[in-house]
């Protein structure tokens, strides 16, 4: 371990210029500060070996998603902030093309007329909305509000204008995390966005629900519990009730670690 660590701040020295992350989703950012960077790794290591309780950003700071902080992560997130520093230079190289106005003067006898083109720059601004924009096969709702479960909703579901179901055994309200990537549930099922893992303990298998987030700006819609949260060997996270599934990384990392209700069907 301490050969490791010794490894680690070496390379630390090197990438000690690179004050922030290229990657738009900051994965590595240990600390949560809004960048990536070599005091990320520190931040990483001082968990390693004690001198802190706890790393900031746990979902951040576990780049190899192990389930697991350790000095694997450290060496992980060096690499990335070299890879930044990398992809930073040859932005920084890529050349540009300058416009110019072309002007055409025509002489006749004593009369100069002089023509010139003028340049007119169109700017067109997206307009984004505050639900969120999923793939074409999530369920769309009656509400024109598409959740990102792919799961079919049950005809007897009914929802009210707050996407509230109208009619449910039990509401949780605590925090969710978020993972992606292919493989098969502790159920036996292949992973799809819909099928979040639990603490079993907590919510029984095959348990079904309705989730939203508590801020209004995610809509998961119609779960069943088929997973195991690896939550639930993180310490001071018994306040996370599940793990919900997404189709992309990105989408998990908007995500993060956010309130939720879930609604026991």
């Amino acid at each position: 371990m301490k050969r490791v660590i010794a490894a680690i701040v070496a390379m630390l020295i090197i990438v000690s210029s690179v004050s922030a992350g290229y990657a738009s989703d900051l994965k590595g950012d240990a600390n949560d500060d809004g960048a990536v960077n070599s005091q990320d790794a520190l931040h990483v290591l001082q968990y390693v070996v004690g001198a802190t309780k706890k790393v900031n950003s746990i979902i951040k700071a576990d780049v190899n998603r192990d389930l697991k902080i350790n000095s694997v992560d450290a060496i992980e997130i060096l690499k990335l902030t070299v890879s930044y520093k990398e992809k930073s230079a040859a932005a920084a190289t890529t050349p540009t093309t300058k416009k110019t106005t072309t002007t055409t003067t025509t002489t006749k006898k004593t009369t100069t007329t002089t023509t010139t083109k003028k340049t007119t720059t169109t700017t067109t601004t997206k307009i984004t909305t505050t639900r969120p924009t999923t793939t074409a096969v999530s369920t769309i709702l009656a509400s024109n509000v598409r959740a990102y479960s792919t799961l079919e909703v049950p005809s007897g579901l009914k929802l009210t204008k707050d996407l509230v179901p109208v009619s449910y055994s039990k509401k949780l309200t605590g925090t969710a995390s978020a993972y992606s990537g292919g493989g098969v549930t502790a159920t036996g099922k292949n992973v799809r966005p819909g099928y979040i893992a639990v603490n079993p303990n907590q919510i029984p298998y095959h348990t079904k629900m309705w989730i939203v987030s508590n801020d209004g700006k995610y809509v998961y819609g119609y779960a069943s519990a088929e997973d195991t949260g690896g939550f639930i060997y993180w310490t001071g996270s018994s306040a996370t009730l599940c793990d919900l599934y997404f189709s992309s990384s990105s989408t998990c990392y908007d995500f993060g670690r956010r309130g939720v209700t879930i609604y026991i069907l």
